[in-house]
């Protein structure tokens, strides 16, 4: 390789300087750089140019003005900093660098002035005064002062007036790179610049890593150089903005030591958010964009970020603690944000408040595309206002609201065995929605209470995102965010939050998209494929012009979309796949009305065989709704009753809770009824398809809430949700036939569309005031402290909880026992999410039933000792959703199940609170016990039977360790009865010594074990291979369903013409 001499005929005694210029087709102002070059006053000045890719060689015009200057040229520009290093890795011996752009023109004495200013100040870098190319007068730059995010800013003001008043030698951050004296020693130890930054940012990174090795960074202001700056009139973009902020980002990330990092990073992170948040107000797309990419460039390039960041820990001598004070205090971005500094790209200056001001004003005039930011950003306001007492605190455990394992590894063993532990437990597949839970938990860190918060209030926001997209084929953003605030201040979230259905919630969120598979599978206008035409004016005939519509996809492809969203809310909500076949039900319905039998076909048959898939996708847990097991409250369903529920006026209004909208809430149906006036077209179609789906909904839950079917949804929202979704679609097409279908003349059209605006707004009212609750009206506290004592006493002895009452206020799930009355059990303590999933009451658990019947019939007066077998030590009524005073709402029992248990002589009334009745059961035994002898529940009677005969009290806890749910430990001696009060099954295994005990039916429906070792033992669950073969399975039809899903959504577009409807 060619390397540059650093000796000259100059006296020896001057150190030889090697300035180095990058030139990348620089323009007639050249020679003038290479002018000035030659005619230093400084002997032991070599230069060397490197030509960066300039697309003509620029040696010519180099050895017309600077013979003795030696040019590299480069076949590509790699960037100003790693084109400097290659001319650097041709320098031999010399101790000073003077790196230069091709833009500059320097007085006759800079390079003088700078080595004589190193010397005296034994500074590593120094760099002149900058001014201005064709008024040399004014003064550019001064050094830069930079703050702890790595944003510089010129230490005088730009332009200001050169008086020789900022003449003084002075220490500073960072120096531009337009006219740099570096001492070549550091320059090498550093590692010159980084080549990671290509364009903007390399003087403060290599003077920032020159701060970190201990070298001074110095201004000499009687050094002049004229800087053109002409970086933006040779790049054919100008995405300046977006490099300062990737490169600035990425010198913090590599300068800081670990303790910074975590101290300023998030900092940063909190800046980006409000100039992204500020960006979106006043419309500036791009520069929302190119501050959030800047942390994915970084994040891309963590490697090399590591690399860099190790290279300098190697030459680090000042600790980051010392280097901070020599920064700008403060935030010079936010200073700049708040003057109105910051947005145009590439233009930093600064600019007028006023001129922000009228951008700002600008944004409220300027059509859709900046309301939509508007709206966004009050919907995103209204949502946190409304929940901030739910995000800063916790969560009340009430109705599904339940809490969350300590361990997501809890949820993921429960899911992969066979033993299901609700009510008295028996051998059947667990929920999916364990194993789904688990795996989020997983990607939490294991901060189940974290997971619990964004899996109740993040669907809040993902029901709004799904409203956005509905309508989003119409090309309409006025449409779609008439969808947006209807579906978002329909109050049937809100009542889901405030009465704790977290099924009811989850299909909030997933209304609207469930609703857009469905009329996207239709291929009906607007949701038809995307046909490819010419425009008119045009005389190429395949110029492309996309008209409204969506990708084109395949039946397979709407089949396997629907099902994976289907899916993945069954694996939560069984009750969604009979709720999107009532939707599909609804649109045909819909199209009949309007005269057509159109795409009937397709949408019930996607409809169809999407649920298909989503119960195929539920394998082996869907095994549990076949007969004979099946009951409805296996999939969340409720025995209904004559004693009637919401009425109609309510149901129309969406008044399901305590937050209603009274006669407002029918404003909400002036909307959706405005295209069934104006429209025409495929939006009077689908305004009455979604009137429909709507009045499908209604008049499903109001046949259940009035007692006409046996069973019907746990919460009212699991239809109230689609229908809001159909209304909003329906009112969004009003703004669409609004847009399209209104004549040009004045008309009562005009009259109409300003009517059902106003209705609108009158009825967001309720919500917008239930916001400021701050909880959306949810009580402010749960049953935690009221039955702290359970927790108390589960550390000492296994038990179980009988749990009564009103299925609306019980805070889990369960089996009917008579009108409005449930009952479920809980294994020592309180309910937590694993309980939501009832399963089937056939078996072992139907004892429990008997053994209230009895007692409600008056049969024994014993109850306590018909439970004892079954480990029930205290048995609860709820009365109230939450405890008094946090609710004041009663749901109660009927008084006959309380007379009953008063009149028991084993249970025991305890005092906890007005909204609970607590007993406790003396008659008692733990759920695992050592049994007095092998006669006990050895019988041949009745279990019931068995259990009056048998006195229980106060029998030894046996295995009192509890290792997982099915598996348990404890020491045991040889001829030992221990007694396990589930479900019995071969499947249990007890071993102990090396020997496994004999096991037998206790009490007809229980466990006993005859130990035949003594020492510490074992008892487990033993799930059958086959389970795990079906898990397996399970997990590989996900795998394979999503891996055609999104090789259908990649491959799709490349075959539109293929693609059938």
């Amino acid at each position: 390789m060619d390397t540059l001499p650093a000796d000259s005929d100059a006296p020896a005694s001057l150190p030889s300087v090697v300035a180095i210029v990058v030139a990348h087709d620089p323009g007639s102002w050249f020679e003038a750089t290479m002018a000035s070059l030659a005619e230093q006053d400084y002997d032991q000045l070599a230069v060397l140019v490197i030509d960066a890719g300039s697309t003509v060689p620029v040696r010519d015009r180099v050895a017309a003005v600077f013979p003795s200057a030696l040019v590299r040229r480069l076949e590509e520009n790699p960037g100003y900093g790693a084109a400097t290093n290659e001319g650097v890795a041709m320098v031999q011996g010399a101790p000073f660098l003077l790196l230069c752009h091709d833009d500059v023109e320097l007085a006759p004495d800079t390079v003088r002035v700078l080595v004589e200013e190193a010397y005296r100040s034994n500074a590593g870098l120094l760099g002149p005064k900058l001014v201005r190319w064709d008024a040399p007068r004014e003064i550019l730059q001064l050094g830069l002062a930079v703050d702890k995010t790595g944003y510089a800013t010129p230490r005088v003001d730009r332009g200001e007036f050169d008086q020789e008043q900022h003449d003084a030698v002075r220490d500073v951050f960072a120096l531009p790179s337009a006219c740099l004296l570096v001492r070549a020693d550091l320059y090498q130890a550093l590692g010159g610049f980084d080549e990671g930054i290509d364009f903007l940012g390399d003087d403060v990174d290599l003077c920032w890593r020159a701060q970190v090795a201990g070298a001074r960074v110095v201004v000499a202001p009687d050094a002049r150089v004229c800087h053109l700056e002409a970086l933006g009139d040779r790049r054919h973009i100008d995405d300046r903005r977006k490099l300062q902020a990737r490169h600035r980002l990425r010198t913090s990330m590599v300068c800081y030591g670990f303790v910074h990092r975590l101290r300023v990073l998030p900092q940063a992170a909190i800046l980006a958010f409000t100039e992204i948040v500020y960006a979106l107000v006043v419309g500036r797309g791009r520069q929302a964009r190119d501050v959030a990419g800047a942390w994915l460039w970084n994040l891309r390039r963590h490697g090399s970020i590591r690399r860099a960041r190790r290279r300098l820990a190697t030459v680090r001598q000042v600790p980051d603690g010392e280097v901070r004070p020599l920064q700008a205090a403060g935030f010079g971005r936010l200073n700049a944000l708040a003057r109105g500094q910051i947005g145009r790209t590439g233009d930093d200056r600064l600019t007028s408040m006023g001129t922000a001001g009228r951008d700002l004003a600008n944004f409220f005039r300027e059509g859709p595309s900046r309301a939509s930011a508007i709206v966004w950003i009050a919907v995103g306001v209204f949502l946190v206002v409304g929940s901030r007492h739910l995000i800063t605190r916790e969560i009340p455990a009430i109705g599904q609201f339940a809490d969350f394992p300590g361990s997501p590894t809890d949820l993921v063993r429960q899911w992969a065995s066979g033993w299901s532990a609700a009510g008295l437990g028996s051998e059947a597949p667990n929920p999916t929605g364990f194993g789904v839970l688990g795996a989020m938990g997983y990607l939490f860190v294991g901060a189940m209470g974290l997971l619990r918060k964004v899996l109740v209030l993040g669907l809040l926001p993902l029901g709004a995102f799904g409203a956005w997209r509905l309508l989003a084929p119409t090309r309409s953003r006025w449409t779609r965010l008439v969808v947006l605030i209807v579906y978002v201040t329909v109050p049937v979230a809100y009542n889901a939050v405030a009465l704790g259905h977290w099924g009811g919630l989850i299909l909030y969120a997933a209304a609207p998209w469930l609703l857009a598979r469905l009329a996207r599978a239709s291929g009906l206008a607007p949701f038809a494929p995307i046909e490819l035409t010419a425009p008119p004016d045009s005389d190429v005939d395949d110029v492309p012009v996309p008209t409204e519509g969506v990708a084109p996809r395949t039946r397979r492809q709407h089949v396997l979309a629907l099902g994976v969203l289907l899916g993945a809310v069954t694996c939560l909500v069984p009750l969604a796949v009979p709720v999107v076949l009532v939707m599909a039900v609804g649109l045909v319905l819909g199209g009949i009305l309007g005269g057509s039998l159109h795409a009937a076909g397709r949408i019930v048959g996607v409809a169809v065989f999407g649920s298909c898939l989503a119960l195929l996708l539920q394998v082996p847990w869907v095994l549990d709704f076949l007969p004979p097991r099946f009951q409805w409250s296996a999939v969340g369903a409720e025995a209904t009753s004559s004693a009637g529920g919401i009425d109609l006026p309510h149901l129309l209004r969406f008044d399901s809770g305590p937050l209603g909208a009274g006669p407002l809430g029918y404003g909400f149906l002036c909307v959706a009824g405005l295209a069934l006036l104006i429209g025409r077209g495929w939006r009077l179609d689908w305004a009455i398809r979604g009137w429909v789906l709507a009045l499908v909904c209604w008049g499903a839950l109001w046949v259940t809430e009035a007692g006409w079917l046996p069973f019907g949804p746990g919460a009212a929202e699991l239809l109230l949700a689609p229908a809001a979704a159909g209304l909003a679609l329906a009112a969004g097409l009003g703004v669409t036939a609004f847009e399209r279908d209104r004549p040009a003349s004045f008309s009562w059209r005009q009259v109409v569309s300003v009517a059902a605006l106003a209705a609108l707004a009158l009825a967001t009212l309720p919500s917008l005031g239930a916001m400021f609750n701050g909880r959306w009206f949810a009580p402010r506290g749960d049953f935690d402290s009221s039955l702290s004592f359970l927790d108390d006493e589960v550390a000492d002895t296994p038990f179980r909880v009988l749990w009564l009452g009103d299925p609306d206020v019980v805070p889990l799930s369960g089996w009917e026992l008579e009108d409005d009355v449930i009952y479920a059990t809980t294994d020592e303590g309180q309910p937590d999410v694993t309980d939501l999933w009832a399963g089937s009451s056939h078996g072992a658990t139907q004892v429990l039933s008997d053994a209230l019947q009895a007692a409600g019939s008056r049969q024994t007066n014993r109850l306590g000792r018909l439970l004892a077998p079954m480990g029930v030590q205290y048995i609860i009524v709820v009365q109230q959703l939450a405890p008094a005073p946090f609710s004041e709402e009663k749901r109660p029992v009927p008084a006959s199940l309380t007379t009953t248990l008063d009149e028991q002589l084993d249970l025991e009334a305890i005092e906890v609170n007005p909204a609970l009745d607590v007993y406790r059961n003396i008659a008692w035994a733990p759920s695992r016990a050592f049994l007095p002898g092998a006669e006990v529940g050895a019988g041949d009677g009745s279990a019931l039977g068995q259990s009056v005969a048998t006195d229980l009290t106060g029998l030894e806890v046996a295995l009192p360790d509890e290792v997982h749910f099915n598996e348990f430990q404890g020491p045991v001696e040889a001829g030992d009865e221990v007694y396990l009060a589930s479900a019995s099954s071969s499947r249990w295994q007890l071993r102990s010594g090396g020997e496994t005990a004999g096991r037998r039916e206790a009490f007809g429906w229980a466990n006993a074990f005859t130990v035949a070792g003594e020492g510490d033992a074992t008892l487990r669950f033993r799930t059958a291979v086959t389970r795990y073969g079906l898990l397996a399975v399970q997990v590989a039809l996900w795998v394979i369903v999503l891996f055609a899903l999104f090789r259908g959504q990649v491959a799709g577009p490349r075959s539109r013409r293929k693609a059938r409807p």
